[in-house]
């Protein structure tokens, strides 16, 4: 959900993701990471993407809040909030941006 101080940019479906081991690592040492994300309208493969935060929503640690930051060759970035699944590498990312 956004705060008072983000818009929302728009919803996507994740269609590629990276493994477990990559999300750790990206939230650990900062690596960047690669999502293939879609909507009605668009598809869009990044792979500038840094998980700021990974919160386990089940048990077998197969399904994943996570959250971080787009960077753009523009200097302009995007905050992102997903629900990932490991498992099958999809999920649900929301794009923000401050205002």
């Amino acid at each position: 959900m956004a705060t008072k101080k983000e818009k929302v940019v728009a919803d996507f479906r994740i269609v590629d993701g990276p493994s477990v081991m990559s999300l750790m690592i990206s939230l650990f040492d900062g690596k960047r990471i690669k999502f293939t994300i879609k909507n009605d309208t668009e598809t869009i493969s990044f792979s500038d993407g840094v998980i700021t935060q990974v919160r386990a929503m089940t048990p077998e640690r197969t399904s994943w809040k996570i959250g971080g930051i787009v960077f753009k060759e523009s200097g302009l970035s995007f905050f992102f909030s997903a629900t990932y699944i490991t498992r099958t590498r999809k999920g649900e990312m929301r794009l923000t941006k401050r205002v």
